[in-house]
């Protein structure tokens, strides 16, 4: 982008669509820190695993669109993970 008009001197002026994106993109970061937010809280209070992967994929298919979420544990003593929760959604 030019920083002088060319036969004035004068500023160029910026375009509005780069401002209007700008603000877009501001408010597309806030959604999904928000509902990244939502998610924490929800894993942080809720009373187990069941509970939390009940809330938590409504929620985080806002932010990614899937069809199947499961939930994978690491067990230490035999260093494996195991499937503890699954489930697939169905968009309305």
């Amino acid at each position: 982008m030019p920083l002088a008009n060319a036969a004035s001197g004068a500023p160029a002026r910026a375009s509005t669509a780069p401002g209007r994106r700008c603000s877009t993109d501001i408010a597309l970061a806030h959604r999904e820190i928000y509902a990244l937010y939502q998610i924490a809280q929800t894993m942080g209070t809720s009373l187990g695993v069941s509970d939390t992967m009940t809330l938590g994929p409504s929620r985080l298919m806002n932010l990614v669109p899937f069809s199947a979420c499961a939930l994978f544990l690491y067990a230490e003593a035999t260093d494996t993970l195991f499937c503890r929760f699954a489930t697939v959604l169905i968009r309305s």
